[in-house]
Order: structure tokens, then C-alpha cells, then sequence
């Protein structure tokens, strides 16, 4: 596995890169060498914050975490993978069963944690009304939701408005 290491707001010591490369050692078991790993490292005021992604084919494994110690950041977002991993083994050999991204020992180890099954418990039908993106915003807030899916007016696309943790707002925009 290839492991490309940024940072941002922060230096990037060559304890921190090591350590980080020592953590996704434990992860290579499971991947091909030409899987490619993508770390950000982030300061924001008095939070650490480490992103690891890695995107196989059709598939993203991704986490974020935040912590005042980096190297504990660092700690919980390689945990968190490997327990991603484990979870969704089954479902990822489907997936990527002729792709060769996972090693032939990790896809045919039994795996140790049980697969949950996804569910839909609800399904909601609603006719898209064409609104702008502050109609949108507005519609949200009333609803009380997070998201909300319309029809902009404008461009004739589909579009998704969404509430950041910041409490700013996020705008997806379908083609």
C-alpha cells in the first residue's frame, strides 16, 4: 500500500510520518501494494485532526477523528479502519471480488466480527418542488432536518442542501 501524507496548518516531523507509516503497516495485510492511502493532517484551534482515506474502485474507506494529542488521533483512525475492515469484510469481497485490491489471505480468512445487516426501516415518497438554494435552506429549517433534496430551479439539477457540524451550510449538487 502507497501512503501519500499532507498536512495542513501543521509540520509534518518525521516522527509524525513515521508513526503514521508505522499504523498503516497494520492495515497493508489487507490491501494490494497499488492501493494508495490519502493522511491529512489538520490543526483547527486546539484539535488535532487526522483524515484517512482510501479509495479502492467503486468503494471509500474513510475516517476523521479529532483529538488534542495527534498521535492518539492518529491511534483511533487506524483502529477505526481496521474495525471498518472487519465489519464490512464480506460485503467488500462481493464488491471487489475480481478487482484484486485485497490480499488472497484477507479475503479468504474467516472474519471474526458478524455482519450486520442493513436495513431500510423507512421509506418516504415527496414530490421535488423547483426552489432556489435559499428556498431550500429556509424548507430545511422549517422541517427541522439536516438535509433536504430539491429541484433547483436554476440549472434544472437535482441538489442537496445540508447542515455542517459549523452550523454553516453544504450544498451536493447531482449530474
Amino acid at each position: 500500500m502507497n501512503v501519500r501524507i499532507t498536512g495542513r496548518n501543521v509540520d509534518l516531523t518525521e516522527g509524525l510520518k513515521a508513526k503514521i507509516e508505522n499504523k498503516m503497516e497494520k492495515l497493508e495485510k489487507f490491501f494490494s501494494s497499488d492501493v494508495e492511502a490519502h493522511v491529512t493532517l489538520k490543526v483547527e484551534k486546539l484539535e488535532q485532526i487526522i483524515e484517512i482515506t482510501i479509495p479502492i474502485r467503486s468503494t471509500i474507506l474513510r475516517t476523521e477523528v479529532k483529538d488534542r494529542d495527534m498521535y492518539v488521533a492518529i491511534d483511533k483512525g487506524i483502529s477505526i479502519l481496521e474495525k471498518q475492515l472487519g465489519k464490512y469484510k464480506g460485503k467488500l469481497k462481493n464488491r471487489h471480488k475480481d478487482d484484486n485490491v485485497f490480499k488472497s489471505d484477507y479475503m479468504s480468512e474467516e472474519s471474526s466480527v458478524l455482519e450486520e445487516d442493513l436495513v431500510i426501516s423507512k421509506v418516504k415518497n415527496f414530490e421535488l418542488k423547483p426552489m432556489s438554494d435559499e428556498e431550500a435552506i429556509m424548507q430545511m429549517n422549517l422541517l427541522e432536518h439536516d438535509f433536504y433534496l430539491y429541484f433547483d430551479i436554476k440549472t434544472g439539477g437535482f441538489k442537496v442542501v445540508y447542515r455542517k457540524k459549523d452550523g454553516t451550510y453544504g450544498l451536493i449538487i447531482a449530474h
